[in-house]
């Protein structure tokens, strides 16, 4: 027999924001905490495929973007990750720029290494994708 649960809405009894789900063995997961809050998939520059809580995108410059949430971050300590998809023969790498990393916007460079690992090269990519986990305002 299969189990169905149609929900609109998921909250915590204790705590409205704070559900725990059982993971493996006997650790413990917070929902809210192991979600995406925002990601994005972008083309050549500006052009966004699809997202989730991206307000706009700042193209700065070649290889050069800024991401501006909708919602805003609770605070600077939430953590990113990005991917290019790409067939270069450099290796192809994402920088986040801490100096502008804020509630609000988050700021990175896309570009090349070259072989030695001595010289980055801001590029445009044709298939940049990007998401950050932490808590929202």
């Amino acid at each position: 027999m299969t189990s169905k649960l149609v929900l609109d809405n998921l909250a915590g009894r204790t705590t409205a924001g704070s559900i725990t789900v059982q993971g493996e063995g006997n650790a413990t997961t917070n929902l809210q905490q192991g979600l995406n809050k925002m990601w994005c998939n972008q083309d050549n520059g500006t052009t966004i495929n699809q997202s989730l809580n991206l307000g706009s995108l700042t193209d700065n410059g070649t290889g050069d973007y800024t991401h501006n949430y909708t919602n805003n971050f609770g605070n600077v300590h939430y953590a990113g990750s990005g991917s290019l998809n790409t067939a270069s023969t450099y290796s192809n790498i994402i920088v986040v720029k801490s100096d502008a990393h804020a509630v609000g916007s988050i700021r990175f460079f896309c570009g090349n290494v070259n072989a030695n690992g001595e010289t980055f090269t801001k590029t445009d990519f044709a298939d940049v994708m990007y998401h950050i986990s932490g808590d929202l305002a």
